[in-house]
């Protein structure tokens, strides 16, 4: 079983939870999104809890993989705070609309284990 937090709960967070509940391999832990009617509606749907903060849902040690889902200017912050934990990540692209930006965040995880 991977063990998911949901990072981003709007339109394609919501279709992401969904195939996560859909997959008999997979659970949804924990959701986060700045729209706390969103985080709600979708821990709800999948019996998941609600973070406080992306952090928070990043580091729960009950969490194996980060699937993001977010605003695309996260993504990078969000991708190298789970990889500093160790965590699988799972992003929807793009992960940045500067080219420059994501060969910054490849060269800052490529080395974390």
């Amino acid at each position: 079983m991977i063990n998911f937090a949901l990072l981003g709960a709007g339109r394609i967070g919501k279709m992401h939870a969904q195939h996560i509940k859909n997959n008999a391999n997979c659970k949804l832990i924990t959701v986060f999104d700045i729209n706390k009617d969103n985080s709600n509606d979708v821990a709800e749907l999948n019996n998941a809890k609600v973070a406080l903060s992306a952090e928070e849902a990043i580091s729960d040690n009950n969490v194996d993989a980060v699937f993001i889902a977010s605003s695309t200017p996260t993504h990078i912050n969000y991708i190298i705070k789970s990889a500093e934990l160790g965590k699988p990540i799972l992003c929807e692209k793009p992960i940045d609309i500067e080219i420059n930006k994501v060969n910054e965040c490849y060269d800052k995880i490529k080395t974390l284990k």
